[in-house]
């Protein structure tokens, strides 16, 4: 049986991922985190508690893992000592990054994997301000491709969504339209946006594996780039319910204070059009449709009782709003 390291792997992605190899039954499982996000969860896995910041990484020193899946790696001179720990007697890594390495600013059309990535300045490589969240995993990315003789697979996923989502941004438009209630559409609903369905990405992990020697690199987008009025409209169709909305342009929004991802999740006043070709290509089409991938996240927000979402607006503020539009 194949031994896995699963770093992180508690909160969101991590722990989709870890109940799907969990029920498959093929590997020998070990975790290594701190403990602290959802302790409960997965009592009968091997736990290795520490933190990888610290010298707790030693705890690994002389261990060998087939598989070393990392969802929890931000800093990158953090990762170059985790490295001179496990590198060496890794078989694959698999690293966890995201589409925020993409420097995007300016025009830009469809984003493949060569497009240019953010560069980490030397005072930024610690920093704790999420404004260096994407160069900062762009640098720990360059960590992994520096290591020699590393077999690695980084991943790229979009704005991902799905069960566990701490981040609630998919859901709030899920919950707003679900119920029939009047929203604001930001611009019109111009803007694409690729998504990531989280079991899709969990078929993708798993593939990764199993596949021979690798050192790629792949944006993981597992839904065509729908416009933001088009993800809504699927998402009625879904349920079943009118789609409500009044348009707003930026001008007004701005004369209003309303601000992309502060008060209207998921759209951030860009286009993220995310290329997946060379993933399918390579492993295949592992994704449900978009609208069985709506239905499966009903189910689970409906075992939650549909609860209030996080973030933006709220529902009392946005009728305001439109009362005076």
């Amino acid at each position: 049986m194949k031994s896995v390291l699963i770093v992180g792997g508690t909160n969101f992605v991590g722990r989709v991922f870890l109940e799907d190899l969990i029920e498959r039954g093929e590997y020998a499982i070990t975790m290594f985190n701190r403990g602290k996000t959802n302790p409960g969860v997965f009592g009968d896995v091997q736990h290795i508690k520490g933190d990888r910041r610290t010298d707790d990484i030693l705890q690994l020193e002389g261990t060998s893992w087939d598989y070393i899946v990392d969802f929890s790696s931000y800093d990158p001179d953090h990762l170059k000592r985790f490295l001179a720990v496990v590198g060496a007697s890794c078989g694959r890594y698999i690293y966890i990054s995201t589409c925020s390495v993409y420097d995007m600013e300016g025009e830009h059309d469809l984003l493949t994997e060569d497009f240019k990535l953010f560069e980490c300045a030397d005072e930024h490589r610690n920093s704790t301000s999420m404004e260096y969240y994407g160069p900062k995993k762009a640098a720990c990315e360059a960590e992994l491709m520096a290591f020699e003789g590393l077999d690695y697979v980084i991943f790229r996923p979009s704005l991902i969504y799905g069960k566990y989502d701490p981040f609630d941004r998919t859901y709030y438009w899920l919950k707003r339209i679900k119920e029939a209630h009047s929203f604001i559409l930001p611009e019109d609903g111009r803007h694409l946006c690729s998504l990531t369905y989280i079991n899709d990405m969990s078929r993708y992990l798993q593939a990764a594996m199993k596949a021979e020697r690798h050192n790629k690199i792949y944006n993981i987008s597992t839904q065509p780039a729908y416009s933001f009025k088009t993800f809504c409209e699927k998402v009625s169709s879904v349920f079943n319910v009118p789609l409500d909305y009044k348009a707003v342009g930026m001008d007004q929004l701005k004369e209003l204070d309303l601000m992309p991802g502060r008060d209207f999740p998921m759209w951030f006043a860009v286009d993220l059009n995310i290329s997946f070709e060379r993933l399918k290509t390579d492993f295949g089409d592992l994704s449900v449709s978009f609208e069985q991938s709506i239905e499966e996240n009903a189910v689970y927000y409906e075992s939650l009782g549909w609860p209030d979402p996080k973030p933006g607006i709220s529902i009392e503020k946005e009728m305001e709003i439109l009362a005076k539009l």
